[in-house]
């Protein structure tokens, strides 16, 4: 019989910690998920694409001025400066 693999906590998948974007959004009320950030740090989140428009919007008037969008088949991934 073969030996039995054990997973250490450290393997474990962690969901990434909540950024202030992502934080002010929840406040807010905002759907969304929150992913790792990307090489550089900056905060990602994911967002249905028909909430897009509603969620840009929102970060526009609270003062963000770049927001990169990578789409998916479900899900759009943004990150946001």
């Amino acid at each position: 019989m073969p030996d039995e693999i054990t997973a250490s906590p450290q393997d474990a998948l962690q969901t990434p910690a909540a950024g202030p974007v992502s934080q002010w959004l929840a406040s807010q009320g905002f759907d969304h998920q929150v992913l790792p950030a990307d090489h550089l740090g900056v905060e990602v989140i994911g967002v249905e694409p028909a909430f897009l428009p509603v969620l840009a919007t929102a970060l526009k008037a609270r003062g963000f001025d770049y927001l990169q969008c990578q789409g998916g088949t479900t899900r759009v991934r943004a990150a946001v400066w």
